[in-house]
């Protein structure tokens, strides 16, 4: 957001974060950043995607040393979601969501990532989300190797109008600097 306003001082911005999938048409946002929507538009920004865990977790219940070991920890998903970074991370091993048995349900990714924080569990999350919180040592990427081939497209979805596409190139700006 400060990047964005250093390029656009004048913008007014008014901000709503959810994982909900928002309706343009009938409500008040003009454009929405989506993850994984079925398009031919470039991705506004690509992002690895990282499994976290807390010191606090991991000092009570060590870390996985392998993907197959997840099942015997505490792992953080979305809620309404069909958990496809899990599925696809699973899949690797050719196992099954079902494979986790221990499973809390958050709802939606800033939940995630507090939840992991706080030491709750294991979660899978998109590098940007969880980048300060690496750097400052309140979380940890587990298993690189395992996810280096998994991560989140993101698209800008806006109403019709003229002036979204000055709006678009701004964003397209400040994400390049992500």
């Amino acid at each position: 957001m400060a990047a964005l306003k250093v390029l656009a001082p004048g913008l007014h911005i008014d901000l709503h974060t959810s994982d909900d999938n928002v309706d343009l048409a009938t409500s008040k946002w003009d454009m929405a950043i989506r993850s994984h929507v079925n398009t031919d538009q470039e991705p506004l920004y690509i992002s690895k995607i990282c499994l976290v865990v807390s010191t606090a977790y991991k000092q009570r219940n060590g870390v996985p040393k392998t993907i197959r070991d997840i099942n015997k920890h505490t792992v953080l998903m979305r809620e309404n979601a069909y958990h496809r970074t899990w599925r696809t991370l699973l899949a690797q091993y050719e196992l099954t969501i079902d494979y986790i048995q221990d499973r809390m349900i958050m709802g939606n990714t800033i939940a995630l990532k507090e939840a992991a924080k706080q030491g709750l569990g294991i979660a899978l999350l998109p590098e940007f989300v969880v980048r300060e919180d690496v750097k400052d040592n309140k979380l940890e990427v587990l298993q690189p190797k395992a996810t280096a081939t998994l991560s989140s497209k993101f698209f800008l979805s806006k109403i019709n109008a003229v002036q979204m596409k000055t709006y678009e190139q701004l964003l397209r700006q400040v994400f390049k600097t992500l």
